[in-house]
């Protein structure tokens, strides 16, 4: 039989590598020992560096809930604020309620479109705009609004409570009544409104101006650069008619419409270049403002000048084509 060779490594083979492992496991009790002395110094930094990330996190979190609770709480202020739409078409005063010899009142809440806060108009046919008073808390109560404002016109700075009280189920009609100068009406909102003021000031256009208006300057003109303001800005001039009734229209792309206006009566003269207009203006902050508009046509009557006291406005128009 055959036996096997015994493989083994030389002594000296086993010796280098016994020293080599001791070697290597001296160095790691080394290294474990600097570990925990310096551990030992510094206890609180490993908590610390956690507690940092944590402290972070936490932060962040924090910052995150505020601003949702800001705009949350944005929110729901606006969205309180804005069942104040139901009521933000120009309200004529009712017959029944008018005072000082008839004078006609008009109530208007809105929104300003630069501050996005909401505001209440109050105006009168003979003494213009009464009141401005801005909206700083709004109640719902069983039949309509408690709102709480500040005015802004009238007494500046002086809070005060305008109770409104719906007086038909479609919302057309309300009861507006408050301590604050002991205004107390009924109004009729929309165009109900605006055909209650017609009924009463007959706003429909005289027909001569509205010939003239229909045969001269009917259209939209664009003012020329010579009389541009506000860094070159172009106005648009345009009149045109609607029910029976001519209205003139001013606007810009940058600022919206700066005046709509009926157009009631006037004056034309002989040779029909020129013409005084009676208007009574139907958008805020103005209602019901009553002014003349000077009309001189240039230039064949392809171009027209406009003047007036209101707003101080002037400029000269080219109709198109």
């Amino acid at each position: 039989m055959h036996s096997r060779a015994k493989h083994t490594l030389p002594k000296r083979r086993r010796g280098l590598i016994i020293v080599i492992s001791l070697f290597g496991l001296l160095i790691i009790i080394m290294l474990a020992m600097i570990l925990m002395v310096e551990i030992s110094n510094h206890p609180d930094k490993a908590t610390n560096q956690s507690n940092t990330g944590k402290s972070q996190v936490s932060q962040t979190v924090h910052h995150k809930r505020e601003a949702a609770t800001r705009i949350l709480r944005q929110s729901n202020s606006a969205t309180g604020f804005s069942q104040l739409a139901a009521v933000s078409q120009n309200a004529v005063e009712d017959p029944a309620t008018r005072t000082n010899n008839g004078d006609i009142t008009y109530s208007q809440f809105y929104m300003s479109g630069s501050s996005h806060r909401w505001y209440w108009s109050f105006s009168s046919r003979k003494r213009g705009q009464v009141e401005t008073a801005q909206v700083t808390k709004l109640a719902r109560t069983a039949s309509g609004f408690q709102v709480a404002v500040i005015s802004k016109r009238y007494q500046i700075g002086t809070p005060y409570t305008l109770y409104l009280t719906w007086l038909n189920s479609s919302h057309t009609k309300y009861n507006l009544h408050t301590n604050f100068e002991n205004i107390n009406g009924d109004y009729t909102v929309g165009s109900a409104a605006i055909d209650d003021y017609s009924q009463v000031n007959d706003t429909s256009t005289s027909d001569d101006v509205g010939s003239w208006i229909q045969d001269t300057i009917n259209g939209t003109g664009e003012e020329l650069p010579e009389t541009r303001t506000n860094g070159g800005e172009k106005t648009v001039s345009q009149f045109y008619k609607s029910n029976g009734t001519w209205y003139w229209l001013l606007d810009t792309q940058k600022r919206g419409d700066i005046v709509i206006a009926q157009i009631t009566s006037g004056t034309v003269s002989d040779d029909e270049t020129h013409a005084v207009l009676n208007l009574v203006n139907t958008i805020y902050p103005y209602y019901h403002t009553h002014f003349q508009l000077t009309i001189d046509r240039t230039n064949n009557g392809n171009d027209y000048t406009l003047r007036t006291p209101f707003q101080s406005i002037y400029g000269k128009y080219r109709l198109g084509d």
